[in-house]
Parts: structure tokens; sequence; C-alpha cells
């Protein structure tokens, strides 16, 4: 499963993104019963990464995905 979001520039840095991130990962864990969440994250796009970081997610390699190159976060359930 994978966490992702897109957020119109006027509402960054408002919260909005770990809010929905989190509420989205505990309810992979707790509804779903995922055992793992995912997020892929541009390399460039740090304020992403800081929200999965944020959000407990830890950076576990480099991946192509669509011919791009994005960074794998996840996070396993507790």
């Amino acid at each position: 499963m994978e966490v992702g979001y897109l957020i119109d520039q006027p509402f960054w840095q408002k919260g909005y993104a770990i809010e929905a991130a989190s509420a989205c990962k505990e309810y992979a864990f707790r509804q779903l019963r995922a055992e793992i969440v995912h997020s892929l994250i541009r390399p460039a796009n740090i304020p992403s990464q800081r929200v999965a970081l944020r959000n407990g997610m830890k950076p576990i390699r480099l991946v192509s995905f669509k011919n791009l190159d994005h960074l794998l976060f996840g996070t396993c359930s507790k």
C-alpha cells in the first residue's frame, strides 16, 4: 500500500499533508490490516520527504517508477 498526496500550493505549510498522510497510514494498518505502508517520493521533493519522516517512515532505497527515480520510504505496522 502506498500513501500519496497532492496538495495545491496555496495550502502548503499548513499541516494538511502530515495530517492526511498520518490518517491514511493509520487507516491502512488498522482497517485494511496492511503490514507495511510505502511512499514513493521524487528525490528533489524535500518537503514530501519531511512529511514521510514525520509520518514514521524511513528511506529504504532508490527505485525507478515510470522511468523516473523515486525514493522509497516505508514503515511497518506496530
